[in-house]
């Protein structure tokens, strides 16, 4: 059996809230996004190269977040 970690993310509630709606229907979910871009990470130096220098718009100090806790998968 792989090992599995798990983690707590803190995510901005309207971000995360569009990802959902975009995402219900084909029931693709935050785990297998985070899955799948590690794998490209650490795989890709292209990608990796985009991630690292994407800027993320930055949340104002009232913004409200959202704490999700995301298990591995063995997928």
């Amino acid at each position: 059996m792989n090992d599995i970690t798990t983690t707590t993310i803190k995510l901005e509630n309207s971000l995360y809230d569009e990802f959902k709606t975009l995402n219900i229907k084909r029931k693709f979910y935050l785990k297998d996004l985070v899955i799948k871009c590690m794998h490209l990470y650490v795989t890709d130096p292209e990608f990796r190269d985009r991630v690292y220098n994407f800027n993320v718009p930055k949340l104002s100090s009232a913004a409200q977040l959202t704490s999700l806790t995301i298990t591995g998968s063995n997928i």
